[in-house]
């Protein structure tokens, strides 16, 4: 065994030195190899081509990086150049419809068609003359029963979830934000039936634009039948009362106003609503679009935990409602063909009843473009539509051919007018122009341009968007960026 060991181990010894020497041999080729190539660099002729490939890479390089900014260069200037162009053709245009109207060549255009401006302003006229039982069914007003109610269960649920987390006394401030018209009075009516029946309840409405802090202090006075001289005092009225109970405050919209200093009443509102959660469970109702504009500026959703968006209503519930209403009234409906349906030869061949079912299903397509799910709008157009009542009939009229496109020409000034309208839900000519800040002749000249054409409404308490444009007002503000 010992024999066979060390024959073994000789082998391997033979082994290892034959690998050694041809490490050694493969080794010292390669540093052969290696030292060549060193001594041909030393060579001039080799520098050179050396160097030349090296110029040649960075010429490519820096003709890369010249073609790159070429292209970014007319990338940028080509916008500009396709703006002065079109400019120019503009200009180009608007100089040659001058000349013509000069020349008597060419009628001016009224921006405003009369057709759409008679039917705009005459709307108060033409609802008066609805019988009496109809205006009373059709009336905009918040619902105090069920009969015509449309459920918003959704809703309700979430503020049963934030009243129950509020008896565990969890922080659960509440504020419901919807259009106007969408129907937050009646929502809060049924959630005080249906939650809230037994509860020490508070309700009040900010009904006008509470801009100085006696008025605000004067709003908390005649619900708590007391007198204030300071928000804190209302805090330790709140909070000393011997029992839980609950506040709802409407249109919380109202408590400011879009000037410098205008939101104190609302700051002083979220003071009390932050200070008092333990005693009190609130419940805030806000304009959909002013809460938009107030959450951009103050960021106040930091002061509730539930903030509830009414759902708009399908075009399906829109019809239903309306016809519901209508069948209570006792009267038939006959809707009246278009201009264009009478000179249509497919309309002619119909019979009466597949008239009047196209008539109705044309109508109510026309009726939810242009209230677009708000409910009051679609009431409204409904009663506005109405032609002639007579007998037991109402003839319905049809929406085709209106168009509410003359909205996009308004001037800067007046589409900003809208706006300061819509998130305050009116003003009046004063407040117009402390919003403004421009001399109270001036705004009362832009509100009364707006209301000759009826683009706004007249009220007791100032002006407010003509409810028929109330959809296409928010279209417009949207398409130019003003609102969100």
């Amino acid at each position: 065994g010992l024999q066979r060991a060390v024959s073994k181990t000789e082998e391997l010894k033979s082994g290892l030195f034959d690998i050694q020497e041809q490490i050694v041999d493969s080794s010292s080729s390669h540093i052969g190899s290696f030292n060549t190539k060193l001594l041909s660099l030393t060579r001039t002729d080799n520098i050179l081509e050396i160097r030349l490939r090296i110029a040649k890479a960075k010429a490519i390089e820096k003709s890369v990086q010249y073609r790159k900014k070429t292209i970014q260069t007319i990338k940028n200037f080509l916008p500009g150049l396709i703006r002065n162009f079109k400019q120019v053709f503009t200009n180009t245009g608007n100089l040659y419809q001058i000349i013509r109207l000069r020349l008597g060549l060419e009628k001016k255009e009224s921006k405003i068609s009369a057709e759409i401006s008679d039917f705009l302003t005459e709307s108060e006229n033409a609802i008066n003359k609805l019988p009496y039982v109809y205006q009373r069914l059709f009336r905009i007003e918040p619902l105090e029963n069920e009969k015509f109610y449309e459920p918003r269960t959704k809703e309700i649920e979430i503020v049963r979830s934030a009243f129950n987390n509020w008896k565990l006394e969890h922080y659960a401030p509440v504020v419901l934000t919807g259009e106007k018209g969408s129907g937050l009075t009646t929502t809060v009516n049924n959630l005080a039936q249906k939650i809230l029946s037994g509860e020490d309840l508070l309700w009040t409405d900010a009904r006008n634009t509470i801009e100085y802090e006696n008025d605000f202090l004067k709003l908390f006075g005649r619900m708590l039948n007391s007198d204030f001289s300071d928000y804190s005092e209302i805090i330790k009225s709140l909070s000393s009362y011997n029992k839980r109970r609950v506040i709802i405050l409407e249109n919380i919209h109202h408590l400011f106003i879009r000037k410098v200093g205008g939101f104190r009443s609302l700051k002083s509102l979220f003071e009390i609503v932050s200070a008092t959660n333990q005693k009190v469970f609130w419940i805030l109702t806000s304009n959909l679009y002013a809460w938009n504009y107030l959450e951009r500026v103050l960021n106040i959703s930091d002061y509730f935990s539930y903030i509830i968006k009414l759902s708009p209503f399908t075009d399906e519930q829109i019809v239903d409602i309306i016809q519901k209403r209508h069948r209570v009234s006792g009267f038939n409906i006959r809707f009246e063909p278009s201009v264009h349906d009478l000179q249509d030869k497919n309309f002619q061949k119909k019979d009466d009843s597949e008239k009047q079912a196209y008539l109705k299903e044309k109508y109510f397509s026309e009726l939810n473009r242009f209230a677009r799910s708000n409910l009051s709008i679609s009431l409204f157009f409904w009663m506005r539509s109405t032609r002639e009542v007579k007998n037991n009939i109402i003839t319905i009229g049809s929406l085709e051919g209106l168009d509410f496109s003359f909205l996009q020409d308004l001037s800067d000034e007046k589409v900003f007018t809208l706006f300061a309208l819509l998130i305050h839900d009116g003003l009046t000519v004063k407040q117009h122009s402390e919003v403004f800040n421009q001399s109270e002749e001036k705004s009362r000249l832009n509100l009364l341009l707006l209301s000759d054409d009826g683009i706004i409404t007249q009220i007791k308490n100032g002006y407010i968007i003509n409810p028929l444009l109330y959809r296409q007002t928010v279209s417009l503000l949207q398409s130019r960026n003003i609102l969100h």
